[in-house]
């Protein structure tokens, strides 16, 4: 919603998101354990990310930094086999309904989790996990001269 609440108050807490039911508020700065500094079109900024694998199942935790206020964008993340295939791919714009990317203010730090998880029939193999973002219009937000950007290489069993 656009009401005021404990998520638009000043200072802003750092959010975590665990799917769509859980929100963790701290005034802490989380840390990843992998660090990266990719900037998504001057508004949005991946600083880190954790990453954990289970059967069948990659789950990444995105560390997001607003620079500026970024408009209505929606955040894009695959899984990518070695021939180029996307295996999984999952949209969604983070904190939505209660806190989407246009309500971020400079500075605001949300934690993402996002679960990428590949058919039952995926061969075993080495896969790649890359981010974007796409505008309200549905075109890609830049990124590195792309729209998607390598974050890390997971293998399958």
């Amino acid at each position: 919603t656009d009401q005021d609440t404990v998520l638009t108050r000043s200072p802003r807490f750092a959010v975590r998101a665990w799917g769509e039911t859980i929100l963790l508020l701290t005034r802490e700065r989380p840390a990843p354990s992998q660090v990266a500094d990719v900037s998504f079109g001057g508004s949005i900024r991946l600083y880190g990310y954790d990453l954990e694998q289970r059967q069948g199942r990659v789950r990444l935790m995105a560390y997001w930094e607003s620079t500026a206020r970024p408009a209505a964008w929606t955040r894009r993340a695959e899984l990518i086999a070695a021939d180029g295939t996307v295996v999984a791919e999952v949209q969604g714009a983070p904190l939505d309904p209660y806190l989407p990317p246009r309500r971020w203010d400079r500075g605001q730090l949300v934690a993402e989790a996002i679960d990428l998880r590949a058919p039952p029939e995926t061969p075993a193999g080495s896969y790649r996990v890359r981010l974007g973002w796409r505008d309200q219009s549905g075109r890609p937000v830049p990124v590195n001269g792309t729209d998607l950007v390598d974050v890390a290489t997971v293998r399958l069993p």
